[in-house]
């Protein structure tokens, strides 16, 4: 079987111990599978649909995608890039831009969101429209889907984050209900779990525990499959 890890920046493996990543225990648990992995780090579901046409011949896709979506913000999208675009004008280097974030711009989204209404990245009727293109696309390669759903975060720059992504994670499961496309429901996991264990020290990116819990459910889908 062919498989395709289609995933977002929960996949990559910023873990100290290398191999400890969900796809890394899959394509361990599978020898017999040929597995290829592609990451959107920092993306949406939208930058997904962009990337369907070089997409083909899978048996089975894993789809990961979806918690820049979702996620509360003070600022748009546009806005945040022009103010990093603006750091990199002033010849920062990546130490003093991290520094800039975490001083300045992730304090100021905070706030912001503390203030008035917080910004999405796209609306859920978007995402669900999104998440519809690429459905079409895999359904009509006979690719089965398998989801990974939002995992709960604790990082503070996201005001009441889990609030939003429990709402999206209830229209994701309706999608995959419809469809009859299984699902591993990182949230319930993730709660039942306590965030504080399965994820990183950003409270936002799985940790091994995390990685090694996915893993786990997804081996079980697999195995069914």
């Amino acid at each position: 079987m062919k498989v395709l890890i289609f995933a977002d920046c929960m996949a990559i493996d910023r873990l100290e111990g290398k191999g400890q990543s969900y796809p890394n225990i899959l394509m361990e648990s599978f020898p017999e599978h040929v597995f290829d992995l592609i990451t959107l780090d920092g993306q949406t579901t939208y930058e997904s649909i962009l990337k369907l046409k070089e997409i083909k011949g899978y048996d089975l896709v894993i789809y990961g995608i979806g918690i820049n979506d979702s996620l509360p913000r003070g600022l748009s999208r546009e806005q945040r890039s022009r103010l990093i675009q603006y750091m990199y004008k002033l010849r920062m280097s990546k130490k003093q831009r991290m520094v800039c974030r975490k001083m300045f711009l992730n304090p100021l989204e905070h706030l912001l969101q503390r203030l008035r209404e917080p910004k999405h990245y796209y609306k859920i009727e978007e995402t669900l429209e999104h998440l519809n293109q690429v459905k079409n696309h895999f359904v009509e390669q006979n690719t089965r889907m398998l989801f990974i759903l939002i995992n709960p975060i604790g990082n503070y720059r996201f005001v009441n984050a889990n609030h939003y992504i429990h709402i999206y994670n209830e229209a994701i499961k309706r999608f995959c209900d419809e469809n009859n496309f299984g699902y591993v429901n990182t949230e319930v996991l993730f709660l039942e779990s306590g965030i504080e264990n399965v994820l990183a020290e950003d409270s936002f990116h799985y940790s091994a525990k995390g990685h090694e819990e996915v893993a786990k459910r997804l081996v079980k889908k697999i195995e069914n499959i």
